[in-house]
């Protein structure tokens, strides 16, 4: 049976842990999906209610003028041509139908924004499900991943002990003894060889 080293371990959980990043990915399009819906859908209707806003204010502006034309012909004590009068007539049906469509769609887009705004709790909890869900399955690939550092940790205690290794730290010996001193084999190689090379 093959020893599990550390560098083993780390390749395998690297490895793991990209294949859950696309996993990760899916919870990030999620989101992407709901801001692009919900812009989509408010901007459309906002695009719609301001046309509507359009008509209706083009409306009331012909109907506020032929009804003033109307006062001021009656304050000469005259009467307003018939034409005219169908004309305001005619207006102040299509000012009626449009102060309805305006006001629906007003009322409509107040209606969504509210939703988005006061239950998008409600379009959160699948994403805050999947989230749970996915950490919890991260979490546990790696404890079982890092669990084969046991190994690797029983690994090293066996070679600390038959190479004589400390577990503590030797930065001080090696800021402060001379290269005698740490030669802890006291090397016996072929000087000769040392001086070509490093001499």
């Amino acid at each position: 049976m093959k020893e599990v080293t550390y560098f083993d371990v780390h390749k395998q959980v690297y490895k793991e842990n990209n294949s859950y990043l696309k996993k990760h990915s899916k919870l990030v399009e999620y989101t992407e999906d709901w801001d692009k819906t919900v812009t989509t859908r408010v901007q459309s209707m906002h695009v719609e209610y301001q046309k509507l806003r359009k008509g209706l204010n083009h409306y009331i502006g012909k109907v506020d003028a032929l009804e003033n034309e109307k006062k001021k012909t009656e304050d000469k004590h005259k009467e307003m041509a018939p034409k005219r009068l169908e004309k305001l007539e005619r207006n102040r049906t299509k000012l009626m139908g449009t102060r309805n469509s305006h006001d629906v769609a007003g009322i409509d887009l107040i209606i969504l924004i509210d939703e988005i705004v006061n239950r998008s709790w409600r379009d959160a909890y699948p994403l805050l499900q999947k989230s749970v869900a996915f950490e919890t399955d991260l979490s546990s690939m790696q404890a079982k991943m890092y669990g084969g550092l046991s190994a690797a940790a029983t690994m090293l205690d066996h070679a600390s002990r038959k190479k004589s290794i400390s577990s503590s730290h030797r930065l001080l010996q090696l800021k402060n003894s001379s290269p005698d001193e740490l030669n802890f084999h006291k090397f016996k190689g072929d000087w000769d060889y040392i001086q070509k090379v490093y001499l």
